[in-house]
């Protein structure tokens, strides 16, 4: 399945799981540093037929780490990303 987000230098690429995004210029000073959580939506399922589904798409150092469905942890601004301290795997 296709998701879409926006963070990065957003246009028509497309990634997969491991990919290094391409950055704008604003960003690329503190993205290595932290875990930038994006709003992703795809669909539709294959499975169910439904429409759109909501993700979150896991960006640490530039890398797309995983994509999982939405959480209720945390809400998205305008900014359609959160950033939050790096991503520590216990």
């Amino acid at each position: 399945m296709e998701v879409q987000f926006k963070f990065g230098d957003i246009w028509q690429y497309e990634y997969v799981l491991g990919a290094r995004i391409l950055l704008e210029k604003k960003q690329e000073a503190w993205v290595p540093e932290k875990l930038v959580i994006a709003d992703g939506i795809g669909g539709p399922c294959p499975a169910c037929g439904t429409e759109f589904l909501d993700f979150d798409v896991y960006i640490q150092r530039g890398v797309i780490e995983s994509v999982t469905p939405h959480s209720a942890d945390f809400t998205y601004g305008a900014e359609t990303y959160v950033v939050r301290e790096p991503w520590r795997v216990s």
